[in-house]
């Protein structure tokens, strides 16, 4: 019979692998619980790394949508300042 109050002690899968050695139904619980938390932490992962990605694109795009709105917007501004010149010339004569 195993002390279950030890498993409160163990902090590691390989401390809890060593308190199960005593107990084969305890050790292929523990196996199991193992290879369910390392599917839950892989696809944990999986989910962040999709989320970093979609965030980049999303900031990526926004900032693209800048750059070209700001490039007309510059535009816009030298035509104006070419007819604020061309207007000032007419003044002038």
């Amino acid at each position: 019979m195993i002390d279950l109050n030890r498993t409160d002690l163990a902090a590691t899968w390989e401390e809890i692998k060593m308190i199960a050695k005593q107990n084969n139904g305890l050790l292929e619980a523990s196996e199991t619980l193992f290879t369910l938390n390392s599917d839950y932490m892989i696809r944990k992962q999986c989910e962040a790394r999709g989320d970093y990605y979609r965030l980049h694109n999303t900031i990526q795009k926004q900032l693209n949508d800048a750059i070209s709105e700001n490039k007309e917007l510059h535009s816009k501004l030298e035509e104006q300042n070419i007819l604020i010149a061309q207007l000032k010339a007419q003044l002038g004569k």
